[in-house]
């Protein structure tokens, strides 16, 4: 890191970021803090770092960064803990949270965001991923007081680090077509829609034992409720199926992207959708639903975007209200869609090329490193 941003006029307060979050949790939100330090890291931002690990069970074993000092010098902190942790965050971080300028890095899956249960002077600002999250988010402002800006996090797939995925263990060979799903039970199973997954695959490749679908989910057999159960009832029948519910560090989730033909994700909301980015990022045609946070950059040019229809949640579930809405993708377009991409390989591979440069254009850490750079200046300026 450069001298030339540790001070900013006249010197009276050091520039840089205490960034706390999960930072060695192996789940979505582990990642997009990673992002966030890589794109401070490009454009040579000073951080520090706080590895907060209440309030998951999810593992944490990703040591990309591990120089946690429990020093904070700088006067603004970025959290990246969603709303129904940050109350747990904030009693076990009253020193780090201690006269400093506090952004939240939120992610939120629905048009409606319920009001937070948090102290009005608590956060300042809200920093989220997508336009879809901003408008959800905004509506909370007026009652906790904080402004709400689009600044997302980086997206990487680092090359070096991709491992092997080797078919053959999972009875795949090397001319299957494979088509790829992968979601945390954590995060809601209804959500992320597998089943419509197993529903359009089934019907476009039913008895085609050369084209496999391989289901990759983390926490499934720790799940409560009976979802896990289901899906593994729904799929057992069927040789071209395979579901590999287990962690995979880094490496291996990245070469199990780097294995596949094509990504599918019909979810009925995503804030972001980071499979699918990293999916796009190194190439690969993805088959979507055409709703929420993944649209600011799947589009029908570089995606496959499924139909669906707005419907209610219909039951409490988690933060979600049943009156909340989400899409039902339909799973007819759907399997439509899985059939073309299979048939047409240069036109997937096509819209695989223009996804990739999308995204990397989008959310290289240097990209997002000058948007948090200057939305850090700004803040700072005045002080």
């Amino acid at each position: 890191m450069t001298t030339r941003l540790t001070t900013v006029g006249n010197g009276r307060k050091a520039f840089g970021v205490n960034i706390a979050g999960y930072i060695q949790g192996e789940l979505g939100l582990g990642q997009a803090v990673r992002g966030v330090i890589q794109a401070c890291e490009a454009v040579e931002i000073p951080y520090s770092l706080y590895n907060f690990r209440l309030g998951i069970r999810s593992r944490q074993r990703d040591f990309s960064y591990g120089n946690f000092s429990g020093t904070y010098p700088y006067p603004i902190n970025l959290v990246n803990i969603n709303p129904d942790r940050f109350k747990l965050f904030s009693i076990m971080s009253r020193k780090f949270l201690q006269a400093k300028y506090t952004i939240g890095l939120w992610a939120w899956e629905l048009p409606d965001f319920p009001k937070p249960n948090l102290p009005s002077s608590l956060i300042q600002e809200v920093w989220v991923a997508t336009d879809f999250e901003f408008d959800a988010v905004k509506q909370a402002e007026a009652a906790l007081g904080y402004r709400t800006v689009k600044i997302p996090f980086a997206v990487t797939v680092p090359r070096h680090a991709i491992k092997p995925f080797h078919r053959e263990k999972w009875g795949i060979s090397h001319n299957d077509f494979l088509f790829l799903f992968v979601f945390d039970f954590r995060s809601f199973p209804e959500r992320k829609n597998p089943l419509a997954v197993v529903k359009a695959f089934l019907n476009a490749f039913k008895d085609k034992n050369s084209v496999k679908l391989i289901l990759k989910s983390i926490n499934g057999r720790i799940s409560r409720g009976p979802f896990a159960n289901y899906l593994r009832d729904s799929i057992k029948q069927y040789r071209n199926i395979i579901w590999i519910d287990q962690y995979f560090d880094r490496g291996e989730t990245l070469g199990l992207l780097s294995a596949c033909d094509a990504y599918v994700s019909l979810h009925r909301a995503e804030g972001f959708g980071l499979t699918i980015a990293e999916a796009m990022l190194l190439g690969k045609p993805t088959i979507v639903t055409g709703w929420s946070g993944n649209m600011d950059f799947t589009s029908s040019d570089c995606s496959y975007l499924v139909d669906y229809r707005l419907v209610p949640v219909g039951r409490r579930l988690g933060p979600y209200s049943e009156d909340s809405l989400w899409a039902e993708p339909n799973v007819e377009h759907a399997a439509y869609l899985m059939r073309e991409l299979y048939k047409n390989s240069d036109e997937a591979h096509r819209k695989g090329m223009i996804g990739a440069q999308r995204v990397g254009s989008l959310y290289s850490p240097q990209t997002v490193g000058k948007q948090i750079l200057a939305r850090l200046a700004e803040i700072i300026q005045p002080m």
